[in-house]
């Protein structure tokens, strides 16, 4: 009759949510330490990578900078202390990178911000050297000590946001007597990417570009003597970000899916499940990479032979959604579910649709889904402002068939003012073609056969000056201008 969970591995509205529902059930829920670490004697350690700068030419704004403009929020929200949990906002607050998380540069920290002091709860071995004597007021203390820190130390009103806070940490700060649940500001501040950021972003898509164009002109031209299956595609693919120069790891782990793995979703490819690339069909490559300068996700779908025209409608119904959001103007305060719909008309107006979102924010060299925003059909109270990066990945899948996605990503930048007040546009950063043979001109208008076109003429620009001979002959077919 007693329910217990672990203090660290809940968020303080779940656990809120579950206790509730578990006394209405006429059950006791109780917050615990974490039991297996009583039975588990060879348990591995918490992850202890080392973090790394970020220079100011990448972040464009220094930490002491970011914890003003922090602590000025703290005082207009009558708060003394600000306890901020979530990994990707403190690093990026830090202007630091870790390698505590798969694919994300994330280090095990808690942030502790009062109105001329700090406490970083961390491993301080794998902290660069001198960063402890770099910000004023600093003082760092061990990770699993955060409790016990806001017990001892915090007073006045905690600040601290209830759905990515663990609920440890908000009890913690509850038994204090005086808290303040607010969304984290830090992940409004870190969504609006500043102009160096966007410049880091733009420079990383250029090289992703490449080597997504050497892997899709390797496939091209192998596919058909080559032993190859979807693991070895993805492998590929790494294999020629690697060969970038400011490449640092993989933003997720790659989704390639032949013809009928296509139509699952969020498939994930392994040995057992890997098929063969050796006949005709559709192919769905959706990667990204993190690299100095910015996080990139892109898909792209492939034909393999040539296509049936049921492939090439659903492919060209996509893309058209794709360019139709790409395209968008919209004013200021409008939110993502506003221009959701616009991806979705064309497949709409033939009774079909997708079962996901359009587009999920991205961080700047931090975890590859972002918030607080989306492009979704979700109310998300959150108005799409200058600098946010976002995906744009309509699809069509068909079960036991195949999948179609599509996906660039692009940032809200401004458009202009014509007394009706600020409108903005997007600016897409992802530069890879399109896949011609899938591309039914006749379903095309002639704005959108024009911006095709234009797209692809800049990704030719931008990308063959640091492509091979073979493969910028390659890229130069597959960016020649449809008629």
């Amino acid at each position: 009759s007693v329910v217990g969970c672990n203090r660290r591995e809940i968020t303080h509205a779940q656990w809120e949510l579950y206790a509730s529902r578990l006394e209405d059930a006429g059950l006791q829920a109780v917050l615990t330490n974490d039991l297996l670490d009583k039975v588990w004697a060879d348990r591995p350690d918490i992850p202890a990578e080392p973090v790394r700068e970020v220079p100011l030419s990448y972040t464009g704004r220094s930490r002491g900078a970011k914890i003003h403009d922090i602590r000025e929020y703290m005082q207009q929200q009558g708060a003394s202390w600000y306890v901020l949990s979530s990994l990707d906002d403190i690093a990026w607050v830090l202007n630091l990178r870790g390698g505590d998380v798969m694919y994300n540069p994330l280090f095990l920290s808690f942030l502790i911000i009062g109105p001329d002091s700090m406490i970083l709860c961390v491993d301080a071995d794998k902290l660069p050297d001198g960063f402890a004597d770099a910000l004023e007021g600093l003082e760092i203390t061990k990770y699993s000590m955060v409790e016990e820190v806001i017990r001892k130390r915090c007073s006045g009103r905690i600040l601290f946001d209830p759905e990515r806070t663990c609920a440890g940490v908000a009890e913690a700060a509850s038994s204090l007597g005086r808290t303040m649940l607010r969304p984290d500001i830090t992940s409004r501040m870190k969504a609006r990417k500043n102009p160096a950021e966007l410049a880091g972003i733009e420079e990383a898509h250029i090289q992703d570009g490449c080597a997504m164009v050497n892997m899709l002109y390797w496939l091209d031209t192998s596919w058909k003597h080559e032993h190859i299956t979807e693991l070895t595609v993805a492998e590929k693919l790494r294999e020629f970000r690697g060969a970038q120069h400011s490449f640092l790891q993989e933003s997720f782990s790659p989704i390639v899916g032949f013809r009928s793995n296509g139509a699952v979703i969020h498939y994930h490819v392994d040995e057992s499940t890997a098929l063969p690339i050796n006949q005709p069909g559709l192919l769905i490559i959706d990667s990204g990479g993190q690299y100095l300068g910015g996080t990139t996700d892109i898909t792209r779908t492939a034909v393999l032979g040539e296509p049936d025209s049921q492939q090439r409608t659903d492919y060209t119904l996509v893309l058209k959604g794709h360019l139709a959001l790409a395209a968008s103007r919209f004013p200021e305060g409008t939110r993502g579910i506003q221009l959701d719909t616009i991806a979705r008309r064309y497949l709409w107006e033939r009774g079909m649709q997708y079962f996901h979102g359009t587009g999920h924010g991205i961080g700047h060299m931090l975890c590859v889904h972002e918030g607080p925003g989306s492009i979704s059909p979700k109310m998300i109270d959150i108005p799409l402002e200058q600098g946010m990066v976002f995906s744009n990945e309509p699809g069509i899948y068909r079960p036991g068939q195949y999948g179609i996605r599509i996906e660039n990503l692009m940032y809200v930048r401004p458009w202009g003012d014509e007394g009706f007040g600020q409108f903005y546009r997007w600016e897409t950063v992802t530069l890879c073609p399109y896949e011609r043979k899938l591309i039914d001109r006749s379903l095309l208008t002639r704005e959108e056969t024009m911006q095709v076109n234009e797209y692809h003429q800049r990704v030719f620009r931008e990308l063959s000056p640091s492509l091979g001979k073979d493969e910028a002959a390659w890229l130069r077919a597959q960016t020649l201008p449809l008629t």
